[in-house]
């Protein structure tokens, strides 16, 4: 609360840093959301603008941070919409009331940490989608028992990636 109330708002024009602290909480309960602007800010009563600044704003105070859905271009990723992600999943933890609530998303949980820990810039959505692209190395994150991986590898091989690493909550094994 005191970045966004208080160090924030000293840096940068903020007008209610309420709705700043209600798009954290979005994405703290839903980490790896695709961020629509027009749709956050109309659920908001906020211009799409000030949605787009306020989470620019969270991504340089490290709250935030929105990966890119890679492409043949910078231009191209750029005009996509993004994933967004706490920058920390400690971070997470302020915006649930019970343990249950926060064990209850656990995958989603796994996923931001994995996204923490490689400082993900990208992830990839096409017919298919992987959760993120480190260099050119595809990672999913399926944090259950046998997970299904089929259109990860599908979209492995149309990336011509020698390796698709898959973060599991059961398995343990290279191929």
């Amino acid at each position: 609360e005191k970045v966004i109330f208080h160090d924030i708002p000293r840096v940068y024009d903020v007008g209610e840093p309420e709705i700043m602290k209600t798009i954290a909480s979005f994405v703290a309960r839903s980490p790896g959301m695709i961020v629509d602007f027009r749709q956050l800010a109309g659920g908001l009563g906020i211009t799409h603008q000030t949605a787009s600044k306020y989470v620019k704003y969270m991504e340089k105070a490290f709250i935030l941070r929105l990966l890119f859905n890679r492409r043949g271009s910078t231009v191209a990723s750029s005009r996509k919409l993004k994933k967004a992600y706490m920058e920390c999943t400690t971070l997470c933890t302020p915006f649930f009331d019970s343990e249950a609530e926060f064990l209850g998303i656990m995958p989603s949980l796994v996923e931001n940490a994995v996204c923490s820990s490689i400082s993900a810039k990208s992830f990839m959505r096409d017919y298919y989608e992987v959760d993120f692209v480190h260099g050119k190395l595809p990672i999913e994150v399926k944090y259950q028992e046998n997970p299904d991986i089929r259109n990860a590898l599908k979209l492995t091989g149309r990336i011509r990636s020698p390796m698709l690493v898959v973060v599991s909550k059961s398995i343990e094994k290279a191929e």
